[in-house]
């Protein structure tokens, strides 16, 4: 199954240790690109207008761009020089720096959904041990229901052979 994806996933890049266990690391952060690729589809999308439109307004600027150069620009997937973002800057109203400045509230996300992640792998192996431990009493109650059921029959039988008898 393919997926959709808003960016191109080379423009991350891991931080912090590497688990031995799970060869996850402890988070991780984006690319310049990628900070300036989302920053510009948040901008361009909070004004209502389209890749192409974005494109042409940056024309006047000097860098014209067609709608799929500014689709991989958003997408952290091209390359992006200094003085086109700062046309994105004027274009947008924003200060340059808005461009690159790390958020610090995706890291507590990240954070905080990564510390979820862990809780739950926890809960999950509790709830395994649980089932295995159920699985052993079900088969332990499935056992005594096997010998309670022929224990039954073989009373039926005998009170069968003393009524006939």
């Amino acid at each position: 199954m393919e997926h959709d994806l808003l960016f191109d996933p080379s423009v991350i890049r891991p931080y912090g240790p590497q688990d031995p266990t799970t060869g996850l690391h402890r988070g991780y952060e984006w690319t310049a690109e990628a900070r300036v690729g989302e920053r510009t589809r948040k901008h361009r999308e909070g004004r209502g207008w389209s890749q192409e439109e974005l494109g042409r307004r940056l024309e006047a600027h000097g860098f014209g761009m067609h709608q799929t150069t500014v689709a991989k620009l958003e997408g952290g997937g091209r390359p992006i020089r200094l003085n086109e973002v700062h046309a994105l800057a004027i274009i947008f109203g924003v200060p340059l720096a808005a461009f690159l400045e790390e958020e610090v509230e995706k890291r507590v996300e990240v954070g905080e959904a990564a510390f979820e992640v862990w809780r739950l792998q926890a809960k999950v192996a509790e709830a395994s041990v649980s089932l295995a431990s159920a699985g052993a009493e079900l088969a332990r109650q499935t056992a005594a229901h096997a010998e309670a059921v022929r224990s039954l029959e073989d009373a039926q039988e005998r009170l069968e052979e003393l009524r006939r008898g």
